[in-house]
C-alpha cells in the first residue's frame, strides 16, 4: 500500500515522497530528520496505533496530516476521532482491481495532499480549543432568517462542530455541503449530530426542511433547496463534478437564492478552492446575508477568499464568533415573512 501511495503521487512532479515508514516508531525519526510538509497516516500499524501516534504528534510537532482508511464502521470512525486530533482530511483505501485506470484516483489523492500543504496548523489547534462554549438558548418564532447554508471543506469537520454546538435547538432549517467522501460522510453526520441541540442527518431527496433540522449532503451529488408548497424541500441530483467536488456548495447557493431570498444565511468555510464563491455572490443579490470565515481562524484560507474577493460576504469573522453571528441575524425579525 505504501507503493501504490507513492506511486499515485508521481503523477505530479511537484510532490516528492521523501520517506515511507512501516510504523510510528520508524515514522517518529523521518520526521525528524525529514521534515517533511505534508504526512500520510494508516491508523492500524504495529508497535502503536495511529490515534496515539497522531495525538503524540499533534500535541509536540503539529504536521499536515491526511488519513488514509477503510471504509468499515470502525475505521471510519476512528478517521473521524482522528480529525479531531487535528488531521485534516480522509482519503480512503482503494480496492484494486486489474486494467483499473488510477488515474482518477491518483488526481484525487494529489489535490488533497496540496490542500494539506498550505494548511496552518496553528489554527487548527485552535478550533480544537474553542469548541468548549456554551450553547445558545431557544429562539423566539418570529425571525427573519428562514434558511441557513453552510459550506465547508478541509478543516471544517471542527469548524461545523464549534459553531453548531452553539446554535440553539429552535435554529432555522440548515443545510450543509462538507466536501469529504460518501462513506465517511454517514460517520460524520452520526458524530456531528452529539454535538447539537438539534436534529442533524445526513439527507434524503424530498427531505423537509424545518426549524431544529440540519441536512448535510451526501456524498457523490449535489444538494438543492426547492419550494414545495408550503415547505422547503431538498433535492439531490446526480451530475458532474463542480470546481472539483460533488456535492459542490455553489448549486445549493443558488437554490436558497433563487426560492429564499432576503431570508436566508449563507457561510462559508475553512477549506481549499473556490467552491461557493459564485452561489454566495447569488444569495447577496437576491438579498441574503453572507458570512465568511476570517483567514486567521482557516486551516485553508481558500474558498472564503474567493468568496471575498467575488464580493459575495456582508462579513468576515473568527470561527468562535459566527454562531453568535447567526443568532443575531435570526433576530432581525421582518413580517410578511413567506415560508
Amino acid at each position: 500500500m505504501r507503493k501504490f501511495f507513492t506511486s499515485l503521487l508521481s503523477y505530479d512532479n511537484s510532490i516528492e515522497v521523501v520517506g515511507t515508514a512501516p510504523d510510528p516508531l520508524v515514522a517518529l525519526e523521518m520526521l525528524i530528520d525529514l521534515k517533511p510538509d505534508v504526512m500520510t497516516l494508516d491508523l492500524h500499524m504495529p508497535k502503536m496505533d495511529g490515534l496515539t501516534f497522531l495525538e503524540e504528534i499533534m500535541a509536540k510537532n503539529p504536521i499536515p496530516t491526511i488519513i488514509v482508511s477503510s471504509y468499515a464502521k470502525d475505521n471510519s470512525d476512528n478517521a473521524l476521532r482522528a480529525l479531531s486530533l487535528g488531521a485534516l482530511d480522509i482519503f480512503p483505501k482503494q480496492v484494486l482491481s486489474p486494467g483499473m485506470d488510477v488515474e482518477p484516483i491518483a488526481r484525487a489523492f494529489i489535490a488533497k495532499i496540496k490542500a494539506a500543504a498550505l494548511a496552518v496548523m496553528k489554527n487548527q489547534i485552535l478550533k480544537i480549543q474553542v469548541i468548549k462554549q456554551e450553547p445558545i438558548q431557544k429562539l423566539p418564532t418570529k425571525l427573519k432568517i428562514k434558511i441557513i447554508a453552510i459550506a465547508a471543506s478541509t478543516g471544517g469537520t471542527e469548524a461545523l462542530k464549534v459553531i453548531l454546538s452553539r446554535l440553539p435547538p429552535n435554529i432555522p432549517g440548515i443545510l450543509i455541503v462538507q466536501h469529504m467522501s460518501a462513506e465517511f460522510l454517514i460517520s460524520f453526520a452520526k458524530s456531528l449530530s452529539k454535538f447539537c441541540q438539534f436534529e442533524l442527518k445526513l439527507a434524503e431527496n424530498n427531505d423537509a426542511i424545518f426549524p431544529g433540522r440540519a441536512l448535510l449532503a451526501p456524498g457523490d451529488k449535489h444538494m438543492e433547496l426547492v419550494r414545495n408548497q408550503n415547505e422547503y424541500v431538498v433535492r439531490l441530483k446526480e451530475g458532474p463534478l463542480i470546481h472539483g467536488v460533488r456535492p459542490s456548495a455553489n448549486p445549493l447557493f443558488s437554490s436558497v437564492a433563487r426560492n429564499v431570498g432576503k431570508n436566508a444565511l449563507g457561510i462559508i468555510l475553512t477549506g481549499m478552492g473556490s467552491d461557493g464563491a459564485t452561489g454566495m455572490l447569488e444569495m447577496k443579490k437576491a438579498g441574503g446575508f453572507n458570512i465568511a470565515q476570517d483567514e486567521n481562524t482557516s486551516v485553508i484560507f481558500g474558498m472564503p477568499k474567493v468568496a471575498i474577493a467575488t464580493g459575495g460576504i456582508d462579513v468576515v469573522l473568527p470561527l468562535h464568533n459566527i454562531a453568535d453571528r447567526i443568532v443575531e441575524e435570526c433576530l432581525k425579525i421582518e413580517i410578511n415573512n413567506d415560508i
